[in-house]
């Protein structure tokens, strides 16, 4: 079963090498692994190519039947993605010639067979992280690609002009919050040498940690916690991650997807709305609502963009599962069904 899943990794791999490649794969298979490759790649549409890449497995839980098993795997994709001409790529305020992007995704494979006759993957389906299945409806009304920079401009310290680093000094907002030294938590938490790791400093909440991430980012720009006890660590205008008395317990606020929003955009004056994730510039916020049912499930933060002649888009970082330096576009292009909503980092 190990060795299936394995050979299904290999397979997407190979399709970026070689879209006819067979290795003895089923039609099913071939048809699963370019679903899950290449066709669900929007790096190209960003001005992107991939110069490197490596898909990797491990087999998290499984269940078998008379006829075949269902399991549960976790695939890691890292890419190394190279602008093409006229692509510029900025991430933390400093401008790459490449970047590292790597995602981990969580898959339930449907196989056919038994133990003895050996097995074919037979379905994939993405898991979302909170355990719902991604839907195939039409995206967004958003361009996955990116919106104008007329609009992106709006953010005007997510595209600096002359694209060099600069002081992170000269980039706190009135609320404290640097969105430089923000970006910079969320890029080294997420990179290979953590991405399997959260800051022991901070409360654990397992497979659930995006949006605790994403305060934890916040914090470390500047962002001033508020206090709070165990009688009003529910309420919607306090902030922390160490409630006062309590070992290593954070408000709502500080863990939830919605209370989150919530106190961002009401109570820290670090953020403005902005609804259109594609207008999104560093030190921002996205928030998706995987299944488009109306509750929020999932945070991440906005590290940098990609510029393509008129279109630019977001990159951005998380946890749970593990998201490292990945065009949003790619996110929105395997998740149709997602609805977004998003804060901006205020001046």
């Amino acid at each position: 079963m190990k060795q299936t899943v394995q050979d299904y990794s290999d397979l997407i791999e190979s399709q970026y090498a070689d879209p006819d490649a067979n290795n003895g794969a089923t039609d099913t298979e071939k048809e699963l692994a370019k679903l899950n490759g290449v066709e669900s790649d929007n790096s190209g549409a960003s001005g992107l190519h991939v110069s490197d890449i490596d898909v990797s497995a491990t087999v998290t839980s499984y269940s078998t039947s008379v006829d075949g098993a269902s399991v549960l795997s976790e695939m890691t994709v890292r890419r190394t993605l190279v602008p093409e001409d006229g692509t510029t790529i900025v991430i933390a305020g400093e401008r790459r010639d490449h970047l590292d992007s790597e995602y981990t995704e969580t898959h339930l494979l449907e196989l056919q067979g038994t133990a003895v006759s050996g097995y074919d993957v037979a379905d994939d389906t993405i898991v979302n992280t909170n355990g719902s299945h991604s839907q195939p409806e039409a995206s967004q009304d958003e361009d996955a690609t990116g919106t104008s920079p007329a609009l992106f401009a709006k953010a005007r310290f997510a595209r600096p002009a002359a694209h060099t680093a600069k002081p992170a000094d000269n980039f706190t907002n009135g609320a404290g919050l640097n969105y430089v030294k923000a970006m910079q938590y969320a890029e080294l938490w997420t990179d290979a040498a953590h991405k399997d790791k959260m800051n022991p400093k901070y409360p654990d909440y397992g497979d659930t940690n995006c949006t605790n991430f994403v305060s934890q980012a916040m914090e470390a720009g500047g962002l001033k916690t508020t206090s709070a006890t165990v009688l009003n660590k529910n309420h919607e205008d306090v902030w922390t991650g160490f409630i006062w008395g309590t070992p290593k317990m954070s408000t709502r606020t500080w863990h939830n997807v919605e209370a989150n929003y919530t106190y961002m955009s009401k109570y820290s004056k670090a953020f403005t709305v902005e609804n259109n994730v594609q207008r999104i510039g560093g030190g921002g916020i996205v928030y998706g609502d995987w299944e488009n049912d109306g509750t929020y499930d999932h945070a991440m933060i906005v590290v940098g963009y990609i510029g393509r002649g008129s279109k630019v888009g977001p990159v951005v970082c998380g946890k749970s599962n593990n998201t490292h330096d990945v065009p949003l576009a790619d996110i929105t292009g395997r998740h149709r069904g997602m609805k977004w909503k998003g804060l901006q980092w205020k001046p």
